[in-house]
């Protein structure tokens, strides 16, 4: 008599305790299905791995946006100087455009000698290079007309009068800037002279 054999395949369950307020426990599935959650937590793990790797990605490209932006802006200055080869120390704005190209509507704000406000200058276009404009009362623009700067000119640096306080200009992408007193650089309004001093 050949006796019958039957096979039986325990199915070990895997469970998860859920703390709820039934105190149940949550059926996850069997030992056999281990590799298919593996499998879908090794996905997420990627996903998520992608995600932070684009939004890291997105960061520095705006961080160089934002500094192309800003390559042209950095790159013009403005402080008060004095011309001491002329015998009068000669007060005046010594204008610095770095940049390879002109910028335009060109303001800057100016403090006289007591502390007050003087009529600002403006400039249509600021060229590149290093220019000198001195004060003149007597003008009607109150300034002169901006001549290349000498190597005889002395930056005006313990004075808590003279100084430049702003100064405001449009760069080649029609972008506003405005450089305050600190000397911090921020985007602005663009500038609108209503009168302007030509660069000759």
């Amino acid at each position: 008599m050949v006796g019958s054999h039957e096979d039986t395949t325990e199915a070990h369950e895997l469970t998860v305790g859920c703390a709820g307020p039934m105190g149940c426990t949550c059926l996850v599935g069997t030992m056999n299905d281990v590799p298919v959650w593996l499998a879908a937590l090794t996905s997420v793990g990627a996903l998520v791995a992608a995600v932070f790797a684009g939004v890291a990605a997105w960061r520095v490209a705006r961080i160089e946006q934002q500094r192309d932006r800003r390559a042209q802006a950095v790159a013009v200055s403005a402080w008060a100087s004095q011309h001491t080869a002329d015998g009068r120390g000669t007060v005046g704005i010594h204008l610095l455009n770095t940049s390879g190209a002109p910028v335009t509507d060109v303001v800057v704000s100016f403090v006289d000698a007591d502390g007050s406000p003087y009529a600002p200058l403006r400039l249509r276009i600021l060229p590149p290079g290093s220019y000198f404009v001195q004060q003149k009362r007597s003008s009607p623009y109150k300034w002169g007309f901006p001549e290349p700067a000498a190597d005889s000119l002395v930056a005006i640096m313990k004075s808590g009068t003279w100084r430049v306080d702003s100064l405001g200009f449009v760069d080649q992408g029609h972008v506003g800037w405005l450089r305050g007193s600190s000397g911090a650089l921020r985007e602005a309004p663009a500038p609108m002279p209503d009168r302007a001093v030509p660069v000759n």
